[in-house]
């Protein structure tokens, strides 16, 4: 709950302005390319661990592990990758971070998605609503998949390939739109 608030509030808070005024290909791929950096950053530098097994987490940890969350509101910004980021910064075992950002991202994106059905609710048709509910449990058994995926990758390997990518896809969207 600590680390789900910071972003709900914020969220709930700045939602439409986010909407009108970052989702640009140009504010999108300058993120792709700062979060690529932060990434490469983080990796690179050795924070001691303090949090080794999920039972460790404490509020000063789930805090700072929410307020990362916040940055994943900017368009172009992983949530998943901000809260990774989030957690290691916080002192985290790099795999207590993945896990602790898989199961924020319950509250967070169940949140997320009722409050946009319920401010698009009206335009749904009851053929709209039986998809989303397929939809739903098919993504979140695909969710489980690569969750289990993801976690047997990170216990192996750094992020930085993902720095590299999100950089190169920053790059690309930038020349494209320039």
């Amino acid at each position: 709950a600590i680390a789900f608030l910071p972003a709900a509030l914020v969220g709930f808070a700045a939602h439409d302005w986010i909407e009108r005024y970052l989702f640009t290909p140009q504010t999108v791929a300058v993120a792709l390319i700062i979060g690529g950096a932060i990434i490469l950053w983080v990796e690179a530098s050795h924070k001691p661990v303090h949090v080794a097994t999920l039972e460790q987490v404490r509020v000063k940890t789930a805090l700072m592990v929410g307020l990362a969350q916040c940055c994943a509101l900017f368009p172009g910004i992983s949530r998943s990758g901000a809260t990774i980021i989030g957690g290691l910064l916080a002192g985290m075992d790099r795999r207590v971070a993945t896990e602790y950002s898989f199961f924020l991202a319950l509250p967070t994106m169940i949140v997320a998605t009722a409050y946009k059905m319920l401010k698009s609710f009206s335009i749904f048709t009851q053929q709209d609503l039986i998809a989303l509910l397929v939809g739903l449990i098919v993504s979140f058994f695909v969710a489980w998949a690569v969750i289990a995926a993801f976690l047997a990758f990170v216990k192996q390997h750094t992020l930085s390939s993902f720095a590299y990518y999100r950089i190169a896809l920053g790059i690309i969207v930038l020349m494209m739109f320039y």
